[in-house]
């Protein structure tokens, strides 16, 4: 089960690129802000359920710290999440709330991958995989 949030703008764009993941067997696209998400999403689905999160939403402090509770609890043991605009593999910076928050969030997992040209991070959750 693979989870993508993203803000309205990018809508069409992310559409196209889920149409390549097609043969996953359960694929959810989360369009919204993180306000109209949160109550909705938490309610919906059960902690330990997605084995990939996708974050690329508000890229406030604010914004984030409400998507990372709503999704990371949600996030199985071993899964994956991948952070948009968390930084260059230069060093620099892409969002500095983004680095800030997930920074703090994901203190202690795996580090797997950061780079690209706005900064992917992609970072495991502890424990076995299910």
């Amino acid at each position: 089960t693979c989870a993508f949030m993203w803000n309205k703008t990018e809508e069409t764009r992310l559409k196209e690129t889920l149409a390549a993941f097609k043969d996953v067997p359960v694929l959810l696209g989360v369009p919204g802000s993180s306000e109209q998400l949160a109550e909705r999403m938490t309610a919906k689905f059960p902690d330990d359920l997605i084995d990939l999160v996708h974050i690329d939403g508000d890229h406030s402090e604010r914004g984030l710290r409400v998507d990372c509770a709503i999704w990371l609890p949600k996030l199985r043991s071993g899964g994956v999440a991948c952070f948009h605009d968390y930084g260059r593999a230069d060093g620099g910076v892409s969002s500095p709330d983004v680095k800030i928050v997930v920074d703090e969030v994901t203190a202690g997992w795996e580090r797997i991958w950061v780079g690209g040209t706005n900064g992917l991070l992609i970072v495991r959750k502890p424990g076995e995989a299910v």
